[in-house]
């Protein structure tokens, strides 16, 4: 069996030369509002709060990922803020719960007349906002959790075609503003917040939409990071992205196979504090976006930012030991095995001298 030796002679370079940039501008600061990818050039982004969090928004607003070009394409009948938002498998997308301010919202919203006009179709058995959403394709979407006042523990499965509700599960406890992820087998449910305070929630969960179980994985996320939002990005991974007290970003990959978790070395320089940010991932161009960056004057940024992911190929690590294998293709990285597991990518270091031997 081949084996590469790295001899490490200076400093680290950041993992796959991650940076943040800007994909894109809203017509105004954005935070606690809901984004989803249409499976074709757009992301669409749903209420939330305005520039200073004063402000909630009613507003649909439409980006293309290609131009960066965005505009208002439709309004709620009421503003609204934290609610969840999906796409099912015959491209519709769907808008759930919410908070106007003063009410917890029980409406679920179609977007009809090509995405623009949201249209109540159905309502929640439950009020609630922090819910969170996940498509499995077809005409399924599981809603999890939630708030008003307490959290809720059920777990929705919501038929786009039937247009029914029904409970087919529970969360150990009661949960809210989760990041759940839908890796076309399972579905991986990160962070949030818990009873009875509040506080972070670090484990990670795993439920099977087919069998309705659920269970929870011997595999924490970092407990000072509130995490929020997650992005399948294919190839078994996951990007989460998560916050600490002071708002600095961090950015953590999610190994499905393995059920490990990779912290990403990320230049954060366009950002200065997250709060509940909100993503999408397009797979076309392998770009997370995603936003609700606070600026140093309090307000919330207008700009959208994105990470691109180059495509990784599946890797398959020795049963048994520590093992450094290269990049099928980009000889600048590699990847570090540990007893049958995928730990992570790295960069290659300056002054780095590889040795192999058989």
């Amino acid at each position: 069996m081949l084996k590469l030796i790295l001899l490490f002679l200076h400093v680290r370079f950041n993992a796959g030369g991650l940076v943040v940039r800007g994909c894109g501008y809203l017509g105004d600061g954005h935070t606690l509002g809901a984004a989803v990818y249409d499976g074709t050039d757009n992301i669409y982004f749903l209420g939330g709060y305005g520039t200073n969090l004063t402000t909630r928004l009613d507003s649909v607003i439409r980006l293309n990922v290609d131009t960066y070009e965005s505009r208002t394409v439709g309004r709620f009948p009421v503003s609204i803020d934290s609610g969840a938002t999906e796409i099912d498998g015959n491209g519709d997308i769907f808008f759930f719960g919410g908070f106007t301010g003063i009410y917890q919202e029980t409406e679920i919203y179609k977007l009809t007349d090509e995405y623009t006009t949201p249209e109540v179709v159905n309502h929640l058995d439950y009020v609630g906002s922090f819910i969170s959403a996940v498509s499995t394709g077809s005409n399924s979407i599981f809603l999890l959790g939630g708030y008003r006042g307490y959290n809720f523990q059920n777990i929705y499965l919501y038929n786009t075609t039937a247009n029914t509700l029904d409970v087919v599960g529970r969360l150990p406890q009661a949960m809210y503003s989760l990041a759940p992820v839908y890796d076309g087998n399972n579905i991986f449910i990160f962070g949030g917040n818990v009873e009875p305070n509040g506080g972070i929630h670090s484990r990670i969960l795993k439920f099977d939409p087919v069998a309705f179980t659920i269970e929870t994985l011997n595999v924490t996320t970092n407990k000072n990071h509130q995490i929020h939002t997650a992005q399948y990005i294919g190839n078994n991974q996951s990007i989460l992205i998560g916050y600490n007290q002071s708002g600095a970003a961090y950015f953590t990959r999610f190994h499905h196979n393995s059920e490990t978790l990779e912290d990403l070395q990320v230049n954060t320089t366009l950002l200065t504090q997250l709060y509940y940010p909100t993503s999408a991932f397009v797979p076309k161009n392998r770009k997370l976006y995603f936003h609700g960056d606070k600026l140093a004057n309090g307000e919330y940024s207008h700009s959208v930012y994105c990470l691109e992911f180059p495509e990784d190929p599946e890797i398959t690590c020795p049963s048994e030991g520590l093992h450094f294998l290269p990049h099928p293709s980009n000889c600048s990285l590699y990847y570090i095995c540990a007893d049958g597991k995928l730990v992570r990518l790295e960069t290659k270091i300056v002054g780095l001298r590889p040795y192999l031997y058989n």
